[in-house]
């Protein structure tokens, strides 16, 4: 499970926040939180423990991304275009589930009253360091 280019390291990098965030904000969680929303009200809650769900997710996107694209391209020895597509995918879809996971702290915590607009931090953080390594070369 070792890293391959730029797009699996930021991935990584980005696991290593998300997980971050969560254990050092969930003692400052109320009990319930905020996990969906419609405009600037709440839709559903669940307990504070659901925080940690957005991380598993994330790692297992991480790890399911490297037993089964890896070893599927390694079979047709093809590592170029398509593992770095999958690996932008997976750092996209990490990107987004941090996003969510600081979209719920913030508006626990009467920061935000509406998500969206961390969500859209969250896309456009996605794109820029998806471009960005991309130009670089992963």
């Amino acid at each position: 499970m070792k890293p391959r280019n730029s797009f699996d390291k930021a991935a990584l990098a980005v696991n290593v926040i998300c997980i971050a965030l969560c254990v050092l904000c969930f003692p400052f969680l109320s009990d319930n939180i905020a996990i969906q929303w419609s405009g600037r009200e709440v839709g559903n809650t669940a307990n504070r423990l659901f925080i940690f769900v957005l991380p598993l997710i994330s790692l297992v996107i991480y790890r399911l991304r490297f037993s089964l694209v890896s070893a599927s391209l390694a079979r047709k020895g093809e590592y170029s275009g398509r593992e770095r597509t999958a690996s932008y995918i997976v750092l996209f879809v990490d990107i987004l589930l941090l996003g969510g996971a600081a979209a719920i702290i913030l508006f626990d915590r009467g920061i935000f009253t509406m998500v969206g607009p961390v969500f859209a931090l969250a896309i456009a953080a996605g794109v820029i360091l998806g471009v960005g390594l991309a130009r670089r070369g992963a």
